[in-house]
């Protein structure tokens, strides 16, 4: 039976709810962890020097095991199926695969054509490592953070709750597994108005379909090029296979400590996306009245 969440249905003050999430958020960090202490120990064994099949292995592993481990504990503790969590067969949107560009890419052209800066590219024999990399980014973060953020905790307290607090808390504990060492005050207000704002995009992308992935697609496709392509920032501290040093510290535009991701034209991005979904709500809510 499908609706067997091990009693959570009567979980009356949200305790095994809330121990089921703390479980999912231990099971993501050790599939991590192990993944990439499999890949290590490969390395150190065979002193292989292939740094692109390594970081290609490192994704399959995490992504892999993330996937297993959570495919363990749903059928064998939960007593359910993934698609439970709205964890199908891949099925993509042309419509959510063309917004998962233009996000990123406004956010991108924003920089190039407001800010002043020095622009550079990554050397030749590099080009195809950063191609390797960016892709990783994406598709490791892209799939594990949906699976878990958007698919197992938004469902988890979907089912004790409702869909508005599903979206809430997720929100939540996805900015904050964002905090990062030497965060101010505004780096960390920011992180949250951001970090929040873009949760929630995401988790309204999942429910307006019913579809988990056109929010790994928009996930995948913005890790890939505003983490993995490009380098946007104030200091020339990281190389990307494009990297922009921009000639400005106003946090609002750099978006402090966090990075772009946090800044104003990315809120702004976030912020778009989140009408348009609504817009279609609102329109599918119509068609549907008039059937």
């Amino acid at each position: 039976m499908e609706r067997s969440l091990t009693g959570l249905e009567n979980d009356k003050n949200g305790l095994r709810t809330i121990f089921h999430i703390i479980i999912v958020l231990l099971i993501f960090a050790l599939s991590q962890l192990v993944g990439g202490v499999i890949v290590d120990t490969i390395y150190l064994s065979t002193r292989l020097n292939l740094r692109t099949f390594f970081v290609i292995l490192r994704c399959v592993f995490e992504i892999g095991l993330f996937y297993l481990f959570m495919h363990l504990y749903v059928s064998k503790v939960l007593k359910l199926k993934m698609s439970y969590f709205r964890i199908t067969k891949p099925k993509f949107s042309s419509l959510w695969i063309i917004i998962a560009f233009m996000l990123p890419s406004f956010v991108i052209m924003y920089y190039f054509i407001f800010t002043d800066g020095t622009i550079s590219y990554a050397s030749s024999d590099l080009r195809m490592l950063y191609i390797v990399y960016a892709l990783k980014l994406g598709l490791t973060a892209g799939i594990t953070e949906e699976f878990l953020f958007r698919g197992f905790i938004m469902k988890l307290v979907e089912s004790r709750w409702n869909k508005k607090v599903a979206i809430i808390v997720p929100s939540m504990i996805f900015t904050s597994f964002h905090l990062i060492k030497g965060m101010g005050s505004i780096d960390i207000i920011l992180l949250f108005i951001a970090g929040i704002t873009v949760s929630v995009m995401f988790s309204l992308v999942t429910y307006l379909n019913d579809n988990i992935w056109d929010a790994v697609t928009m996930h995948v496709i913005w890790n890939m090029l505003i983490i993995g392509i490009f380098w946007i920032a104030p200091q020339d501290d990281f190389k990307n296979l494009i990297n922009y040093v921009i000639d400005s510290n106003n946090i609002l535009i750099t978006g402090g400590r966090f990075g772009i991701e946090s800044g104003v034209p990315a809120i702004i991005g976030y912020t778009i996306v989140i009408s348009i979904v609504l817009f279609l709500r609102r329109k599918n809510q119509h068609i549907n009245s008039n059937v």
